[in-house]
């Protein structure tokens, strides 16, 4: 009697984890931010000017425009975010040569429009702030 609930239990347990592990997978696979609306995707790729996010339609694959850096030298973006009315998108840069610091580009998604800029003192990759503006 006494096995047969451990094994019940060791059953339960099993398949509690397996159903969390599937859950924590499909919620993190993705390596890019989705729009809250998600009708953009801003897909992480390189180029020859370091790692910049490439904000696409989610349906037809659309390419609405590919950020930048604040420089034309190297540099990896280190974090993209989606405004809450999916308008705009916001990537991050940091820097260290005029002591560390963090450049915010903002574009305006459908015309691929850079709008804006705003800096932050030290390395940040938390911008969701930047839309409060």
């Amino acid at each position: 009697m006494l096995n047969t609930f451990y094994s019940a239990s060791l059953y339960f347990i099993l398949n509690v984890s397996i159903i969390l592990s599937i859950i924590s997978c499909e919620r993190f696979s993705s390596n890019f931010p989705n729009s809250p609306n998600k009708k953009y995707e801003a897909v992480y790729i390189s180029t020859e000017t370091g790692k910049h996010y490439k904000v696409i339609d989610s349906i037809s694959k659309q390419v609405y425009f590919i950020t930048y850096a604040e420089f034309s030298t190297s540099n990896d973006a280190k974090a993209g975010y989606f405004s809450d009315d999916s308008t705009q998108f916001a990537t991050a840069y940091h820097y260290g040569h005029k002591g560390n610091y963090t450049w915010i580009g903002i574009w305006d998604i459908k015309t691929g429009k850079f709008l804006r800029y705003t800096k932050t003192n030290g390395w940040t990759r938390n911008i969701s702030w930047v839309f409060d503006k």
